[in-house]
């Protein structure tokens, strides 16, 4: 189920990235059902790209991803410490 950004703000936003699908299917599934808005991405390119960059709350990420580099990481570790409330790393393996 895709929210519009402007739904999502009167509640917080998650984002996850993750390439593997069944994360992304159950895990914001899970994060509703908490009262959570949330965005799925397969990638972080795909993040960087969105409209929810400025406004994501908590960012879950995998950071074991095929494509996913250093600078990749970096720039989302520097764009959302400052703004966001926590970031979580994970890691599939």
């Amino acid at each position: 189920m895709e929210e519009s950004v402007t739904m999502m703000v009167k509640r917080p936003l998650v984002a996850v990235v993750d390439d593997d699908e069944s994360v992304r299917e159950s895990l914001p599934d899970l994060l509703r059902e908490l009262g959570y808005s949330v965005r799925a991405f397969s990638s972080a390119e795909d993040f960087l790209a969105s409209d929810c960059v400025g406004v994501t709350r908590c960012l879950i990420l995998d950071i074991v991803m095929p494509g996913m580099t250093g600078p990749i990481c970096n720039r989302i570790d520097g764009s959302r410490a400052r703004d966001s409330d926590h970031l979580h790393h994970r890691s599939s393996r």
